[in-house]
């Protein structure tokens, strides 16, 4: 389960900081991820949910962060996606408005004028890049309760 995973990500991240690079191993370590990649996005994820801290000497898991396979620690974690990963609140608020639900491109077009310029740049197929971070962001809009998933689209639960 997502969720799962996500509380073997913030156990692996240290409790005293460490650098990046030692946090993304430790990732992969923990087979949370495959590509040391994705463990940097893992990272910025746990950091936006406050389950990681970022300090000048590297990331570290919060004490006190919550559970996320625990009913308080996902309801705190629903109200930090909405609030502080980036696009989740516009995905949500275009599901909440779309009648028939979304599919990933649906959603993605609604999406598309929010990349920023500088992600723009940086990517040289950004559409792909941002088509799946949209498909991620829906995914766990659904893991949180937000929305639901019915085979063909995404609907606000």
């Amino acid at each position: 389960m997502a969720l799962d995973l996500l509380a073997r990500a913030r156990d692996a991240v240290p409790l005293v900081p460490r650098s990046e690079d030692d946090c993304c191993m430790r990732l992969v370590n923990a087979g949370v991820v495959a590509a040391r990649d994705d463990a940097s996005e893992w990272l910025t994820f746990a950091r936006a949910l406050e389950l990681v801290a970022e300090s000048d000497r590297g990331y570290h898991r919060v004490r006190d962060a919550p559970d996320p396979t625990a009913d308080p620690g996902r309801a705190a974690l629903a109200d930090r996606f909405r609030e502080r990963v980036f696009g989740a609140d516009e995905l949500l608020a275009a599901l909440a408005a779309a009648d028939d639900g979304l599919t990933v491109a649906g959603a993605f077009d609604r999406f598309r004028d929010r990349i920023p310029n500088w992600e723009r740049r940086r990517h040289t197929d950004t559409e792909a890049v941002w088509r799946e971070r949209v498909e991620h962001l829906l995914d766990w809009a659904a893991v949180l309760g937000f929305a639901r998933w019915d085979g063909d689209r995404y609907r606000a639960a």
